[in-house]
This record gives C-alpha cells, structure tokens and sequence, in this order.
C-alpha cells in the first residue's frame, strides 16, 4: 500500500493492494490492466495497513473467481488471529470460470483497522479475489 493515507473501506480496494501476503498467494495479471490474489490455498492469509471504515460499515461486496471446491474467507481486524467480523461462503465453480460478486454482513466496524482476509477449504486452489468494499448499509 505504500506510505500514504489509510484506504476507503467504501470505495473498491484492489485485492492486490494487501501489503502482506503469507503461504500460496499470488498476485496475477488477470486482464492487460487487472491483477487480482490468485492461487489461494487453506491456511494463507492477506493483511491490508490500513483501512479507513470511517463512521461505520455494515456489509460487504467482494469479487472473486470460484475454484473445484468451495471455500471461506473470514475478516479480522488488528491481527490475522483476532475474531471474525464477517464471514463470506465462496461456492465451487459450477462448469464456467466466471468471476461472481459475493456480499455478506460485517459486524459494526468503524475507525482505522488493519484487514487481515484469511482462507480456509478443501482444495488447493480455493479461488481467487480481485476487489472487496465496504458499504454503509
């Protein structure tokens, strides 16, 4: 993310922008003027320094790419072991390989965090994430 100012948690965050990556992530060029986290696998994980929240978010809108199995990603704030504010189900593929938008509810966080994205399934190629953003409501 470099040395500038928190991002909008409302306006849309490139995936790639996490300024830590552990475990299989990648980041790949998915279109000539796209990159998005791809390869993920259980047990990898992305932080974000830091995100603004403002006066408070309530839901959640991310783009992802399914894999062969369906997989989890849990947000933390603070620390990637800290408690889950939300918790988004990622389908399998089902025959395409069509990027979907996925929304689910974030418990009432407000203030500048750090977002931490940890994945969890079955396969070894869960899905990939190209953006997420907050909404107020």
């Amino acid at each position: 993310q470099g040395a500038g100012p928190p991002l909008s948690a409302t306006s849309k965050i490139d995936a790639e922008r996490a300024c830590l990556i552990y475990g299989h992530v990648r980041i790949e060029a998915i279109s000539e003027n796209n990159e998005a986290l791809m390869q993920i696998q259980p047990q990898d994980a992305a932080g974000y320094k830091y995100i603004n929240f403002g006066e408070g978010v309530h839901k959640l809108s991310i783009r992802v790419k399914p894999g062969e199995a369906p997989g989890k990603i849990d947000l933390a704030l603070g620390r990637p072991w800290s408690g889950s504010v939300s918790t988004i189900e990622v389908p399998a593929k089902n025959g395409s390989e069509e990027w979907l938008t996925l929304e689910a509810p974030v418990s009432d966080v407000s203030g500048v965090h750090e977002l931490w994205l940890r994945f969890s399934g079955e396969s070894n190629e869960l899905f990939g994430i190209d953006w997420l953003q907050f909404h107020k409501e």
